[in-house]
């Protein structure tokens, strides 16, 4: 396990345990889920980085990783091409969070 991985499960632990006021069961589960879903796209975005020496991400990988986490590159729905960009950790988790929330709808 990651850094960036024990740091989402702490996380996770912390919020989980917190839904918003007034949920019932069924949105708080889902709310859970959503938020917990958005962490561990964090987490791997964290992890692509430290791999580069905190010099950015590879955009091929985030979108691969973000993507097969939720639809699965083996979706006739998903496509990856082009060529290795790479780009600022900022960037890199900015273009991460928008990957995951568009598979997460696409979903």
């Amino acid at each position: 396990m990651t850094e960036a991985q024990r740091l989402a499960a702490v996380r996770r632990y912390d919020i989980l345990g917190t839904p918003p006021d007034g949920a019932d069961d069924a949105t708080s589960q889902r709310y859970a889920t959503r938020l917990g879903n958005r962490i561990q796209a964090l987490a791997h975005t964290h992890d692509l980085i430290a791999e580069e020496e905190r010099r950015g991400a590879r955009l091929d990988e985030l979108a691969r990783g973000q993507v097969t986490q939720l639809v699965g590159m083996e979706s006739p729905r998903v496509e990856l091409s082009g060529p290795s960009l790479m780009v600022t950790p900022a960037a890199a988790q900015n273009i991460g969070l928008a990957l995951h929330e568009l598979a997460s709808n696409a979903a």
